[in-house]
């Protein structure tokens, strides 16, 4: 998911779209123009005739906005409702078993960034100039304005922290897998609570810089609030020129990067410890019949947070890869598939590791059985000593 400063639309806050700036222009001209495609004319060459071309010829403005309505206004919001209440509710687990081990931290850790970024990522404001643009008051136009804020903190605080802690996990896995023996010694709850502030230190700055991009204006003859460019921004905007390679790269390359790489190690670490096991137990000499195998939940922590950091490289690997390599053309086609294809991922990311928890641990479904019902007995597998999320 790649990072810049400025948004596809006029008035949108900052975002991880990578639209250029001219692509920016034309896309708020289109919103005004009707259903007729933008025709731009190209300077001619001396002494040469050139046509006009066309932009945003591949489909009329009423059809790419019917899509984008679908997509703005029905699908992400509804896929990030149900995003919120999965990951409140495994922070509500997560709590219930105590945070006295690196893995359930972690996942604490990711599951709050998902909730904020799921917060910030259906900015009230554009959907409401894009699809239902009316008449507001000077004093409406200002909550607007600051509701706008709040999601753009959100939005640029919780997707580096989820990227982040995501690479957190891959890490703390690899090493629990190639070294057992000396994970206890090396990943300690202290360590991780400080590499997670580490995390959100650089989180924060995004959050700060982004929320200061933008400043409120009022359109009193439309009676409309627009965004533009703050004079904080024009003053340095060599700064952010820099962020935004600095972020496309510690927020986008290299953690993609590096999941998919930890995904792999950890996968096949997994796959031939496996293979040993079942050989050994399939073995006729120096095991006797009827002895019992290892117990499940020993590899129920990696299988769990691998399938996180799996589900991590499917969506927003792939919606960032797309968001980058896809042609950056004038057409609505380009512009739907790279900036609202790619977010429709992106709240996928962020909305599914409840669904992960739930299908992969017993003890955590167990956990949530016993908040949604307090009134149940507590679990077979909570008294022999289960370990919280593993």
């Amino acid at each position: 998911m790649s990072t810049t400063w400025s948004g596809p639309w006029d008035y949108e806050s900052t975002t991880m779209s990578t639209l250029l700036p001219s692509a920016a222009s034309f896309l708020a001209e289109v919103a005004t123009d009707g259903d007729q495609p933008l025709v731009e004319p190209v300077k001619p060459d001396a002494g040469k005739q050139t046509p006009a071309v066309c932009l945003l010829c591949d489909m009329t403005q009423a059809e790419a906005h019917r899509i984008l309505y679908i997509l703005e206004v029905v699908v992400i919001p509804a896929i990030s409702i149900v995003g919120l209440f999965g990951n409140l509710s495994s922070i509500a687990v997560l709590a219930r078993q105590g945070l006295k081990r690196s893995s359930n931290i972690l996942l604490m850790a990711v599951s709050f960034s998902d909730s904020i970024t799921l917060v910030g990522i259906s900015n009230i404001l554009k959907i409401w100039r894009t699809h239902f643009k009316t008449r507001v008051s000077y004093e409406d136009a200002r909550a607007l304005y600051i509701v706008n804020v709040i999601q753009t903190v959100c939005l640029e605080v919780g997707y580096p922290m989820t990227v982040l802690v995501t690479v957190l996990i891959t890490l703390e896995r690899v090493i629990a897998v190639y070294l057992p023996l000396k994970f206890p010694i090396i990943v300690r709850p202290l360590r991780t609570k400080v590499a997670l502030l580490c995390c959100l230190l650089p989180a924060i700055l995004k959050g700060v810089t982004g929320a200061l991009f933008l400043e409120f204006s009022y359109n009193k003859k439309k009676e409309i609030p627009r965004l533009k460019r703050s004079e904080f921004y024009k003053t340095h905007q060599g700064l952010y020129d820099n962020l935004t390679i600095v972020w496309d790269y510690s927020l986008g390359f290299i953690p993609v990067i590096t999941v998919c790489l930890g995904c792999i190690a950890i996968g096949i670490k997994v796959s031939l410890a496996a293979s040993k096991r079942q050989k050994m137990l399939s073995s006729s000499a120096g095991v006797k019949p009827g002895t019992p195998k290892a117990p499940a939940h020993k590899n129920r922590t990696t299988l769990t947070l691998l399938a996180v950091c799996i589900q991590f490289t499917l969506t927003l690997g792939i919606g960032f890869l797309v968001e980058t390599l896809y042609p950056d053309e004038t057409t609505w086609i380009s512009y739907i598939v790279r900036y609202r294809i790619t977010y429709v991922l992106y709240t996928i990311n962020c909305s599914s590791n409840f669904i992960i928890y739930v299908a992969l641990n017993k003890n955590f479904r167990e956990t949530y059985v016993s908040i949604l019902l307090p009134w149940r007995k507590e679990t077979k597998g909570k008294k022999t000593g289960e370990p919280d999320i593993g």
